[in-house]
Protein backbone atom coordinates (compact mmCIF):
# COMPACT_ATOMS: atom_id res chain seq x y z
CA UNK A 1 0.00 0.00 0.00
CA UNK A 2 1.10 3.55 -0.69
CA UNK A 3 2.09 5.49 2.43
CA UNK A 4 -0.67 7.76 3.71
CA UNK A 5 -0.10 11.47 4.21
CA UNK A 6 0.51 12.78 7.71
CA UNK A 7 -2.36 12.95 10.18
CA UNK A 8 -2.92 14.69 13.51
CA UNK A 9 -0.67 13.51 16.36
CA UNK A 10 -3.45 14.13 18.88
CA UNK A 11 -4.39 10.88 20.64
CA UNK A 12 -7.86 9.43 20.12
CA UNK A 13 -9.45 8.45 23.43
CA UNK A 14 -13.15 8.56 22.54
CA UNK A 15 -15.11 9.23 19.36
CA UNK A 16 -16.80 12.65 19.27
CA UNK A 17 -20.40 11.44 19.20
CA UNK A 18 -23.42 11.39 21.46
CA UNK A 19 -24.84 8.41 19.58
CA UNK A 20 -24.74 5.10 21.44
CA UNK A 21 -21.95 3.77 19.27
CA UNK A 22 -18.80 2.02 20.49
CA UNK A 23 -15.64 0.56 18.99
CA UNK A 24 -14.36 -2.83 20.15
CA UNK A 25 -10.55 -2.89 20.19
CA UNK A 26 -8.61 -6.11 20.80
CA UNK A 27 -4.93 -6.01 21.74
CA UNK A 28 -1.90 -8.32 21.77
CA UNK A 29 -2.67 -10.72 18.93
CA UNK A 30 -2.28 -12.49 16.69
CA UNK A 31 -2.01 -15.81 18.44
CA UNK A 32 -3.64 -19.16 19.17
CA UNK A 33 -7.02 -17.60 20.03
CA UNK A 34 -7.32 -15.20 17.10
CA UNK A 35 -9.42 -17.50 14.93
CA UNK A 36 -11.81 -18.18 17.81
CA UNK A 37 -12.23 -14.44 18.42
CA UNK A 38 -12.96 -14.04 14.71
CA UNK A 39 -15.59 -16.79 14.87
CA UNK A 40 -17.45 -15.06 17.72
CA UNK A 41 -17.30 -11.68 15.97
CA UNK A 42 -18.58 -13.23 12.74
CA UNK A 43 -21.44 -15.00 14.53
CA UNK A 44 -22.41 -11.79 16.35
CA UNK A 45 -21.80 -9.58 13.27
CA UNK A 46 -19.54 -7.21 15.20
CA UNK A 47 -16.66 -5.27 13.61
CA UNK A 48 -13.49 -4.91 15.67
CA UNK A 49 -10.06 -3.32 15.53
CA UNK A 50 -7.19 -5.72 16.20
CA UNK A 51 -4.03 -4.07 17.54
CA UNK A 52 -1.34 -6.58 16.70
CA UNK A 53 2.30 -7.28 17.47
CA UNK A 54 4.08 -7.82 14.17
CA UNK A 55 6.65 -10.13 15.76
CA UNK A 56 4.02 -12.88 15.98
CA UNK A 57 4.31 -16.01 13.84
CA UNK A 58 0.53 -15.84 13.26
CA UNK A 59 0.78 -12.73 11.05
CA UNK A 60 -0.64 -14.49 7.94
CA UNK A 61 -4.05 -14.30 9.67
CA UNK A 62 -4.07 -10.57 8.88
CA UNK A 63 -5.57 -11.07 5.44
CA UNK A 64 -8.44 -13.10 6.91
CA UNK A 65 -9.13 -10.44 9.54
CA UNK A 66 -9.48 -7.82 6.81
CA UNK A 67 -11.56 -10.15 4.63
CA UNK A 68 -14.04 -10.53 7.49
CA UNK A 69 -14.49 -6.76 7.69
CA UNK A 70 -12.27 -5.93 10.65
CA UNK A 71 -9.48 -3.38 10.95
CA UNK A 72 -5.85 -3.87 11.96
CA UNK A 73 -3.63 -1.46 13.83
CA UNK A 74 -0.09 -1.81 15.06
CA UNK A 75 0.77 -2.46 18.70
CA UNK A 76 4.52 -2.41 17.79
CA UNK A 77 6.81 -5.35 16.97
CA UNK A 78 7.35 -6.73 20.47
CA UNK A 79 5.38 -4.67 23.07
CA UNK A 80 8.24 -2.68 24.65
CA UNK A 81 7.84 0.39 26.85
CA UNK A 82 8.48 2.90 24.06
CA UNK A 83 9.41 5.77 26.38
CA UNK A 84 12.33 3.70 27.73
CA UNK A 85 13.83 3.16 24.25
CA UNK A 86 16.14 5.42 22.27
CA UNK A 87 14.11 7.47 19.74
CA UNK A 88 15.45 5.44 16.81
CA UNK A 89 14.50 2.16 18.48
CA UNK A 90 11.03 3.44 19.29
CA UNK A 91 10.56 4.63 15.72
CA UNK A 92 11.62 1.23 14.38
CA UNK A 93 9.09 -0.54 16.62
CA UNK A 94 6.35 1.60 15.07
CA UNK A 95 7.42 1.78 11.44
CA UNK A 96 8.62 -1.82 11.06
CA UNK A 97 5.42 -3.18 12.56
CA UNK A 98 3.29 -1.00 10.29
CA UNK A 99 5.19 -2.25 7.23
CA UNK A 100 4.93 -5.90 8.27
CA UNK A 101 1.21 -5.65 9.03
CA UNK A 102 0.50 -3.87 5.75
CA UNK A 103 2.39 -6.54 3.84
CA UNK A 104 0.45 -9.31 5.60
CA UNK A 105 -2.97 -7.64 5.43
CA UNK A 106 -2.70 -6.07 1.98
CA UNK A 107 -4.29 -2.82 3.17
CA UNK A 108 -2.95 0.40 4.73
CA UNK A 109 -2.56 0.37 8.51
CA UNK A 110 -3.88 3.67 9.85
CA UNK A 111 -3.98 3.06 13.62
CA UNK A 112 -1.28 2.75 16.28
CA UNK A 113 -1.73 1.81 19.93
CA UNK A 114 1.32 2.26 22.18
CA UNK A 115 2.05 -0.65 24.54
CA UNK A 116 0.84 0.02 28.10
CA UNK A 117 -0.76 3.20 26.74
CA UNK A 118 2.60 4.94 27.29
CA UNK A 119 3.35 7.69 24.79
CA UNK A 120 4.54 11.25 24.37
CA UNK A 121 4.25 13.73 21.54
CA UNK A 122 7.41 12.44 19.86
CA UNK A 123 6.01 8.90 19.78
CA UNK A 124 2.68 10.14 18.39
CA UNK A 125 4.47 12.25 15.77
CA UNK A 126 6.32 9.17 14.48
CA UNK A 127 3.00 7.41 13.92
CA UNK A 128 1.27 10.53 12.58
CA UNK A 129 3.99 11.10 9.97
CA UNK A 130 3.20 7.64 8.60
CA UNK A 131 -0.55 8.26 8.42
CA UNK A 132 -1.45 6.58 11.70
CA UNK A 133 -3.66 7.93 14.45
CA UNK A 134 -2.57 7.11 18.02
CA UNK A 135 -5.56 5.25 19.47
CA UNK A 136 -5.93 4.91 23.24
CA UNK A 137 -9.16 3.85 24.98
CA UNK A 138 -12.16 5.08 26.95
CA UNK A 139 -13.04 1.82 28.72
CA UNK A 140 -10.42 -0.52 30.20
CA UNK A 141 -11.97 -3.95 30.77
CA UNK A 142 -8.94 -5.04 32.86
CA UNK A 143 -9.51 -8.47 31.33
CA UNK A 144 -5.83 -9.42 31.59
CA UNK A 145 -6.16 -9.42 35.41
CA UNK A 146 -9.42 -11.38 35.53
CA UNK A 147 -8.54 -14.94 34.52
CA UNK A 148 -10.35 -16.21 37.63
CA UNK A 149 -13.36 -13.88 37.34
CA UNK A 150 -14.28 -13.41 33.67
CA UNK A 151 -17.80 -12.13 34.43
CA UNK A 152 -16.15 -9.06 35.99
CA UNK A 153 -14.84 -8.18 32.53
CA UNK A 154 -18.42 -7.59 31.38
CA UNK A 155 -19.26 -5.66 34.55
CA UNK A 156 -16.20 -3.41 34.16
CA UNK A 157 -17.18 -2.48 30.61
CA UNK A 158 -20.82 -1.83 31.45
CA UNK A 159 -19.82 0.41 34.37
CA UNK A 160 -17.64 2.63 32.17
CA UNK A 161 -19.29 2.59 28.75
CA UNK A 162 -20.54 5.84 27.20
CA UNK A 163 -21.33 7.06 23.68
CA UNK A 164 -18.26 6.96 21.44
CA UNK A 165 -16.32 4.69 23.79
CA UNK A 166 -13.27 2.79 22.61
CA UNK A 167 -13.40 -0.48 24.54
CA UNK A 168 -10.11 -2.22 25.36
CA UNK A 169 -9.96 -6.01 25.56
CA UNK A 170 -7.15 -8.50 24.87
CA UNK A 171 -6.80 -11.84 23.10
CA UNK A 172 -7.07 -13.85 26.33
CA UNK A 173 -8.98 -17.05 27.11
CA UNK A 174 -11.11 -15.42 29.82
CA UNK A 175 -12.11 -12.64 27.42
CA UNK A 176 -13.02 -15.10 24.70
CA UNK A 177 -15.21 -16.97 27.20
CA UNK A 178 -17.36 -13.90 27.94
CA UNK A 179 -17.15 -12.13 24.58
CA UNK A 180 -20.65 -13.21 23.45
CA UNK A 181 -22.07 -12.06 26.81
CA UNK A 182 -20.24 -8.74 26.54
CA UNK A 183 -21.55 -8.09 23.04
CA UNK A 184 -25.12 -8.95 23.99
CA UNK A 185 -25.00 -6.90 27.20
CA UNK A 186 -23.86 -3.82 25.31
CA UNK A 187 -26.55 -4.31 22.69
CA UNK A 188 -29.18 -4.70 25.40
CA UNK A 189 -27.95 -1.38 26.83
CA UNK A 190 -28.68 0.19 23.43
CA UNK A 191 -25.19 0.27 21.94
CA UNK A 192 -24.13 -0.57 18.40
CA UNK A 193 -20.61 -1.51 17.29
CA UNK A 194 -18.96 0.55 14.58
CA UNK A 195 -15.56 0.54 12.85
CA UNK A 196 -12.94 3.12 13.77
CA UNK A 197 -13.08 6.12 11.40
CA UNK A 198 -9.91 6.48 9.34
CA UNK A 199 -7.82 9.52 10.37
CA UNK A 200 -8.14 12.56 8.13
CA UNK A 201 -4.99 13.73 6.34
CA UNK A 202 -3.69 17.06 7.58
CA UNK A 203 -4.22 20.05 5.26
CA UNK A 204 -1.09 20.49 3.14
CA UNK A 205 -0.21 23.87 4.66
CA UNK A 206 -0.27 22.43 8.16
CA UNK A 207 1.76 19.41 7.12
CA UNK A 208 4.48 21.47 5.41
CA UNK A 209 4.81 24.02 8.25
CA UNK A 210 5.40 21.15 10.54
Amino acid sequence: PAPAGPVSPDPLIRLPTEAKEVVLTIDDGPGPLTERFLAVLEAEEVPAVFFWLSGSRSLPLAAEVVRQGHQIGTHTVSHPRLLQLQPGEAAAQITESQAALEAAAGVPVRFFRPPYGEHDRQIREIAAARGMSTVLWTVDSRDWALADDPEQIVANVLQQVKPGALILIHERAQTLAVLPDLIRALREAGYTFIPLPEPDPLPRAVASDG
